[in-house]
């Protein structure tokens, strides 16, 4: 099971952006397997967000990004690639 860490820029306050996300928590675990572990921003920049999250696959976690709203803010905003690094539970 990949976990995935992501790390992107936001376009609207933070504390927002969490409500937004937070609320599509049960949908992603229920519909795609996906379990968010940690949501956070830079201390200095509100905007730069990071998350963590564990997927059943990489593909399974790529089609609910180009599915669903609640992760595509992320990609679009991203200056780099939104998936920071790539680890796999034991």
């Amino acid at each position: 099971m990949p976990i995935l860490v992501l790390k992107g820029k936001i376009n609207k306050p933070y504390d927002l952006w969490a409500d937004e996300f937070d609320a599509n928590d049960e949908m992603r675990s229920l519909k795609y397997g996906i379990k968010s572990r940690y949501r956070g921003h830079k201390v200095n920049d509100p905007t730069e967000v990071r998350v963590v999250m564990y997927a059943p696959s990489l593909e399974e976690f790529e089609y609910h990004l180009h599915t669903n709203s609640d992760l595509r803010a992320l990609k679009s905003a991203a200056s780099d690639d939104l998936i920071y690094c790539i680890a796999h539970a034991a």
